[in-house]
C-alpha cells in the first residue's frame, strides 16, 4: 500500500506538553492508517490539520478532543455523486466516532472534521453519527436530501403502490350482499353467545368470520370489515 502522500500537520507542538505531543502522535498514526486503507487520501488537496480542541482530565485519564481539518480536491466533486460524497464522509465519521488509547493514561477522539472545497465547507462530528447527517454550509443534509430527486420519487412511488396493495387486499369486492353478510354474522353471534351474554372476542370474532367465510366465498378479513362497518354505521 502506497504511504500517505500529504503532511499531516498535528497541533503547534513547540510549547505543547510531553502528553500532547505523545498524544498528537498517536493521532497521527491512527489517522494516517485510516485514511490510506479508506482511500480517503485520493480526495485530499494539501495538507491535513490537526489541532487540540480541549482535554478533560478526571482521577484516572485525560481525555483529547481534536478537531481535523483538510481541503478536498477537484476529483471528489468530479468523480463522485452527492450521494457517493455524502457516503464517503459518513464513513469517514463512523470510523472515528469512539476513543483509542493515546498513552500514558490518556484517550483521543475527534470531535469534528471540517473539508473545504473553494467556499464550501463541510462538516460532520463522529460523536453524532448516529444523526447521519453532515452539515453543508451550516446545513444539515441526510442521505435522503443527497439521493437523486428521480431514485427518491421511484422508492416513494413503489412505497405507495404497496401501501395501496394492503389496503386494496382489506377492501371489500363489489359483488357481495354485504347486508346478507352481515344479517348472517349478526344472527350466529347471537345464537352462539346467548345474545351477548357469553361473548369471547378472542374466540367468536375469528369464529364467525370463518363461517361467514365459507358461506359466502369471501376471505375472513372482508367478512370481519363487512360486520364491523354496519354495525359502526349502527346495524340494520
Amino acid at each position: 500500500m502506497k504511504p500517505l502522500m500529504f503532511a499531516l500537520i498535528i497541533l503547534l507542538l513547540a510549547g505543547c506538553s510531553n502528553d500532547d505531543k505523545q498524544s498528537a502522535e498517536r493521532l497521527n498514526t491512527y489517522v494516517t492508517t485510516s485514511l490510506n486503507d479508506s482511500g480517503f487520501k485520493d480526495y485530499i488537496k494539501g495538507d491535513i490539520t490537526i489541532t487540540k480542541d480541549n482535554e478533560e482530565k478526571n482521577e484516572s485519564n485525560t481525555r483529547y478532543i481534536y478537531m481535523v481539518g483538510a481541503e478536498l480536491n477537484d476529483d471528489f466533486f468530479n468523480n463522485l455523486s452527492m450521494e457517493e460524497q455524502y457516503n464517503f464522509i459518513i464513513s469517514l465519521s463512523d470510523e472515528y466516532d469512539g476513543e483509542f488509547d493515546c498513552g500514558d493514561e490518556s484517550l483521543c477522539t475527534i470531535g469534528k472534521f471540517t473539508f473545504q472545497y473553494n467556499d464550501d465547507i463541510y462538516e460532520v462530528s463522529p460523536q453524532d453519527n448516529f444523526l447521519k447527517t453532515i452539515t453543508i454550509n451550516g446545513d444539515s443534509y441526510s442521505l435522503e436530501d443527497v439521493r437523486p430527486k428521480e431514485e427518491t420519487e421511484t422508492q416513494e412511488d413503489t412505497s405507495t403502490e404497496e401501501d395501496t396493495t394492503e389496503e386494496d387486499a382489506t377492501e371489500v369486492t363489489p359483488s357481495i350482499d354485504t347486508d346478507a353478510v352481515y344479517a348472517y354474522m349478526k344472527a350466529t353471534y347471537e345464537e352462539l353467545t346467548n345474545y351477548g351474554e357469553t361473548y369471547v372476542p378472542e374466540v367468536h370474532d375469528p369464529q364467525i368470520a370463518e363461517l361467514a367465510s365459507k358461506k359466502f366465498g369471501i376471505t375472513e378479513e372482508e367478512a370481519s370489515q363487512i360486520y364491523i362497518d354496519i354495525e359502526m354505521a349502527g346495524g340494520q
